[in-house]
């Protein structure tokens, strides 16, 4: 398995624990800088956030554990079902 593999492996395992370190480390940052740069601080924290989020359903979907029950289309757009 590649780095990026293993990588996206343990963010599907273990994604809500990446979020929450992530937010303890922004919220250390932001005391050691005593909220200069909060604003930066957090929209690197949110963005950070949204890539553990899209490597974790990207592994999701390729492991086919991620819930599709309202996506009745392939991903061509058609109906799974061949209606």
């Amino acid at each position: 398995m590649s780095f990026m593999g293993k990588v996206k492996s343990m963010l599907g395992q273990h994604g809500d624990k990446v979020g929450t370190g992530l937010e303890k480390a922004a919220k250390a940052v932001d005391a050691k800088t005593k909220g200069k740069y909060s604003d930066r601080i957090k929209t690197g924290t949110e963005k950070a956030k949204e890539a553990v989020g899209r490597l974790s359903d990207e592994q999701d979907d390729k492991n086919g554990t991620k819930d599709n029950k309202d996506n009745k289309n392939d991903k061509n757009g058609k109906d799974k079902d061949g209606s």
